[in-house]
């Protein structure tokens, strides 16, 4: 990483999708930012600007932190440092999506058809990354992230989110605020919440 931070030019425009904490994100995981913006900050005029910059789609690096980094809670704190240097939770790409949008179009991608999959532990994917999922989601709600900004296609992120994950699973702000609020408390992922069409009000823990 360090032969790389010193070749590359992050006012380049030549290639916006390698710029350091888009592609630090996407490719290397979120535990680099800090060191990222550290190596190179002597270089920075805008702060502001290299924390929300966008790349040829319009995504910040909170978009790319929220469709490549969300499913782990651990790296949550590395959201908080984005957060605090001023990255913005509600930034809207070039079709209007926030981070919470990208979140949802990156989880229907990744799992996509895996539920049918006759493998057990391959068809429980669309489940087991909405449940590791939902720490991070509630964390972005808890700090301001607007889950009824609507895209271009007129869709709130709660709307979309709804949309990809399996039917059965209960998901709303609360929950998510809830999933948050507890892997805080004890550092452990909340189980899921699964609506019971035959009983009102019941409810199956995974």
């Amino acid at each position: 990483m360090r032969y790389y931070m010193k070749t590359f030019d992050y006012s380049s425009e030549e290639r916006q999708l390698a710029y350091p904490l888009h592609y630090w994100l996407r490719q290397q995981g979120s535990e680099y930012v800090e060191r990222i913006y550290d190596s190179i900050k002597n270089e920075i005029d805008n702060k502001h600007e290299f924390f929300n910059r966008e790349d040829e789609h319009g995504f910040t690096p909170m978009h790319v932190f929220s469709g490549f980094n969300a499913h782990n809670p651990k790296n949550i704190v590395n959201g908080e440092y984005l957060y605090k240097q001023g990255a913005d939770l509600n930034a809207q790409d070039k079709e209007g999506n926030t981070p919470l949008h990208t979140w949802a179009y990156n989880y229907d991608k990744a799992t996509r058809g895996s539920e049918d999959v006759p493998i057990k532990i391959v068809a429980e994917i669309k489940w087991s990354a909405v449940k590791s999922s939902m720490p991070f989601l509630g964390w972005m709600i808890v700090n301001g992230a607007d889950i009824n900004i609507h895209n271009h296609d007129n869709t709130t992120a709660l709307e979309l989110i709804m949309q990809v994950i399996p039917k059965d699973i209960k998901i709303d702000e609360k929950t998510m605020k809830e999933a948050y609020n507890n892997w805080k408390e004890t550092g452990k992922v909340k189980e899921l919440q699964y609506k019971n069409t035959n009983e009102k009000g019941c409810c199956i823990m995974m």
